[in-house]
């Protein structure tokens, strides 16, 4: 740690270490430390990586190929790659999330302009990606797969302790296996992966995106359902939908809004099964137990998108299961 923070502080230039002022920032379970350096009027982050983690080697590569395409994200200053020591832009301490207290308009209109830097990285063509910048694996019937067995073994039986049989498990895997297969009919762009309110940080009203370095190739409406069925953002329907329009009508789909919101609902559904298993396996497994607070919402939102779709009858009828499992009181 000293020699993280000596080493920054040389690249810096700042000589005296006593007039710096260090503060560990919150972090989850991503294998990332942060710190805030603040020094005459001046302030930067200090992120410390586990690099035995393919996708935190990644952040920055990622980072600097984002930033030249236009999305807004934190500069990056410098790394040290053997080292896992990288020197960020500090954006503050306000997120898309921390902003809920704001007026309704005012979160909507923050919300349009995520959205419109969401639509650089989707409109990017992926034939033109730097061929010496590599990824996280893709979206493909083997991810998707992991999404719900993650889901099934962490919060079905890990946390909730729900035990299916092998008829209703085999039935719920061709449901999920086809709905997986329609997520891979549309066509694939480069997505964030982790999309939501609390990885988009608001500095001087713009948004900025963080904790990207999981972007990958997929399905463009899963990061879109990533924001619109967020469980951490306290939202109506209505103004889901508003956020839903608010791509719909920037990115000129080529389909119907009813088409649109079909599509819209599956990707929801498997990506809620993908954050649902992770506050199960963050906090049952990994001791974060706050991310256990929002399984109610994510099991809410899981319940209202599912009810919406009649080919996942199935997951609709665990999901209510699950919430009569859910402990109360």
């Amino acid at each position: 740690m000293d020699a993280a923070i000596n080493w920054a502080l040389g690249h810096l230039g700042v000589a005296e270490r006593k007039r710096v002022k260090i503060s560990p920032l919150a972090h989850g379970g991503s294998g990332r430390q942060y710190f805030r350096l603040e020094w005459g009027g001046k302030k930067v982050l200090l992120m410390l990586y586990d690099a035995t983690r393919r996708e935190n080697t990644l952040y920055v590569p990622v980072g600097r190929f984002l930033a030249q395409i236009g999305v807004p994200v934190p500069h990056i200053f410098a790394e040290d790659e053997k080292e896992g020591i990288v020197i960020l832009e500090d954006l503050g301490d306000r997120s898309l999330f921390s902003s809920q207290g704001r007026s309704r308009r005012e979160l909507l209109k923050l919300y349009r302009k995520a959205v419109s830097a969401l639509g650089i990285l989707h409109r990017y063509p992926p034939h033109s990606f730097p061929p010496h910048l590599t990824l996280m694996e893709g979206f493909d019937e083997h991810l998707y797969r992991w999404e719900r067995d993650y889901f099934c073994e962490h919060l079905v039986r890990r946390y909730l302790g729900l035990r299916l049989s092998p008829k209703e498990e085999e039935a719920l895997e061709q449901e999920l296996e086809m709905l997986a297969f329609r997520l891979l009919s549309l066509p694939s762009t480069l997505i964030h992966r982790d999309f939501q309110s609390q990885n988009i940080m608001i500095y001087e009203g713009e948004p900025f995106f963080i904790d990207f370095q999981g972007m990958r190739k997929g399905n463009p409406l899963y990061d879109v359902a990533s924001l619109v069925y967020d469980p951490y953002m306290a939202w109506g329907q209505e103004e889901r939908l508003q956020v839903a329009e608010f791509y719909y009508e920037f990115m000129a789909l080529p389909f119907g809004w009813e088409e649109y919101l079909l599509y819209l609902r599956e990707a929801a559904a498997q990506r809620l099964m993908q954050a649902l298993g992770a506050y199960a396996y963050l906090g049952c497994v990994k001791g974060y137990r706050s991310f256990l607070a929002y399984v109610p919402a994510g099991l809410e939102n899981l319940f209202h998108v599912t009810s919406e779709v009649p080919a996942l009858k199935r997951l609709n009828e665990l999901v209510q299961r699950l919430d009569m499992a859910w402990p109360r009181g």
